[in-house]
C-alpha cells in the first residue's frame, strides 16, 4: 500500500497517450486514414473512462483500514468492508476488460480469458450472484458504450490491420512511374510511420496499465487478509468474567506482574547460555581442559610402567633361591 500512495502522491501512473489528427490524405490512402482517424477518437473515448475508473479505484484503496476518526473497534470491521471490497474488485474487473479490449483494437488480437472470465461473471451478475451485481451490470453497459469497433475479419478496425494495408499500399504505389503515384507515396509512407508510431505507445500503455491492475489486485488481496485477521483476533477477544472489585484486579495485576518478571528472568538466563555457546573462547577452554586430561592419563601411565618395573627388579629371582 506504501507504493500505491507514493505512486498517487507522485502522480507516476501510466498515461494514456492522445491521438492527433492525420494531416494529408491521398486518394488511395484516404480509406485507411479516415479509418485510423475514426478508431483513434474511439480509442481516446474509452481512455476518458479508463482513467475515471482507475482514479475511483485509487482513491477506494488508499481508505483508511480502519477509521481513523474513530478509535472505537467494533470487531465488525470485516463485514463492514466486504462492500467497499467487492466493489474495487468489480471496477478491477471492468478495467481488465477495457483494456483487453483496447489491446484488441492496437494488435488485431483478441483476449479470449478475459473475455470468458468476463461472460462468466455477467451471467452470474445478472443472476444477482457475485461480487456487487448492480454495480457490475451498469459498468458494463459503459464499457460496451466506449468500446472500441473491432471486428477480426476487418482489418480497417485495428492499428495492425491498417497497418498491414498501408503495407500492401506502398507496395503497389513503388511500382507505378507516375506523378499522383510519387505525391500518394510519400502521403503512404508518412502515414504509415505516424500509425507505427500510435501502435507502439498505445501498446506500451495498455501494457503498463495491466501491470498497474496487478498491484491495484495485490494491494486488494493486502486488505482483505487485514481484515481478516482482525476478524480472527476480534472473535478470540470475550468479555472479561472476573470480579470487578478493586481488591480483585489488584491481585490479579499484580499475578501478572510476577509471571511477567519471571519469564524475563528465564528469558535472561536463556540468551545468556545462548551467548555463552556461540563465545569463540568456549572451544579453546574445551580444548585446553581436553588437552589436560590427555597430559594427566599419559603421566599416570608413565608412573604405572615405573612401578611395575621397580617391582620387578625388588622381585628375587627362582635360579637364585
Amino acid at each position: 500500500m506504501e507504493k500505491l500512495f507514493r505512486a498517487a502522491a507522485q502522480q507516476t501512473f501510466a498515461v494514456i497517450p492522445g491521438f492527433k489528427s492525420v494531416g494529408k490524405k491521398g486518394l488511395e490512402s484516404r480509406r485507411v486514414a479516415d479509418a485510423l482517424e475514426e478508431l483513434m477518437m474511439a480509442l481516446d473515448e474509452q481512455a476518458v473512462k479508463v482513467d475515471d475508473w482507475r482514479e475511483h479505484v485509487i482513491q477506494l484503496l488508499s481508505k483508511p483500514l480502519v477509521d481513523e476518526e474513530n478509535d472505537e473497534i467494533t470487531g465488525e470491521e470485516y463485514e463492514q468492508s466486504t462492500k467497499l471490497q467487492d466493489e474495487i474488485l468489480v471496477y478491477l474487473q471492468i478495467l481488465r476488460i477495457a483494456i483487453a479490449d483496447r489491446q484488441a483494437a492496437v494488435t488485431g488480437q483478441k483476449n479470449f480469458l478475459v473475455e470468458h472470465e468476463m461472460k462468466v461473471a455477467a451471467r452470474m451478475a445478472t443472476e444477482g450472484d457475485g461480487p456487487f451485481p448492480e454495480k457490475l451490470l451498469e459498468l458494463l453497459r459503459v464499457r460496451d458504450f466506449v468500446r472500441p469497433p473491432f471486428v477480426e475479419a476487418d482489418p480497417l478496425t485495428s492499428m495492425r490491420g491498417m497497418v498491414s494495408e498501408l503495407r500492401g499500399l506502398l507496395a503497389k504505389l513503388r511500382t507505378e512511374a507516375t506523378v499522383r503515384g510519387s505525391h500518394e507515396l510519400v502521403i503512404v509512407s508518412d502515414l504509415l510511420k505516424s500509425t507505427l508510431q500510435y501502435q507502439a505507445e498505445q501498446s506500451k500503455a495498455a501494457t503498463a496499465i495491466e501491470k498497474e491492475i496487478e498491484r491495484f489486485m495485490d494491494t486488494l488481496n493486502a486488505r482483505i487478509e487485514y481484515y481478516r485477521q482482525l476478524q480472527e483476533v476480534s472473535d478470540m477477544v470475550g468479555e472479561y468474567e472476573g470480579s470487578l472489585e478493586a481488591g480483585a484486579l489488584d491481585t490479579a495485576l499484580q499475578a501478572v506482574k510476577r509471571q511477567e518478571e519471571g519469564l524475563q528472568t528465564k528469558l535472561a538466563t536463556a540468551e545468556a547460555k545462548h551467548r555463552y555457546r556461540r563465545s569463540p573462547t568456549r572451544g579453546k577452554v574445551r580444548q585446553m581442559a581436553n588437552d589436560s586430561q590427555l597430559f594427566t592419563s599419559k603421566r599416570l601411565r608413565r608412573i604405572r610402567m615405573n612401578n611395575r618395573c621397580v617391582s620387578s627388579a625388588s622381585r628375587p629371582s627362582r635360579s637364585a633361591s
